[in-house]
């Protein structure tokens, strides 16, 4: 599925660098998979990810399931799926959305992905960053 990837280690306070190297490679209709243990950074990802494009008011879907942002040009979904068991429910919304959005998913559940984000915990304010693509 996956041909490609990017991997970096960098420290939280380098993310904003990372989110503009690796954005290049997350597109309008993809559907990411953000993978990693409680606490790794996947909110923290998606929030600087959307501070990229000059959108600064950004919460966790823990709750909400679904938070939708709609930027200059296009939508972006962030999912978080952990609360539930069946994320089929929500599936065609994000079908529905999908040719306008990029969606972000956590904890994805029997959803197939254009793209995966792996986030690794390496200990300091330190996470090992994968982008598969």
């Amino acid at each position: 599925m996956y041909t490609k990837y990017l991997l970096e280690i960098i420290s939280l306070d380098r993310l904003d660098d990372f989110v503009n190297t690796i954005k290049k490679h997350i597109n309008i209709s993809d559907i990411v998979c953000l993978e990693g243990e409680l606490g790794a950074g996947k909110t923290t990802f998606v929030k600087a990810f959307l501070k990229s494009y000059g959108f600064e008011n950004v919460s966790s879907p823990t709750f909400s399931i679904i938070n939708e942002y709609q930027l200059k040009d296009f939508t972006v979904l962030h999912c978080d799926f952990y609360r539930i068991d069946d994320a089929k429910p929500f599936l065609d919304y994000i079908k529905e959305k999908q040719k306008e959005a990029i969606v972000f998913i956590e904890w994805p559940k029997d959803i197939d992905c254009t793209k995966k984000l792996t986030i690794t915990n390496i200990g300091k304010e330190k996470r090992l960053f994968k982008l598969c693509f």
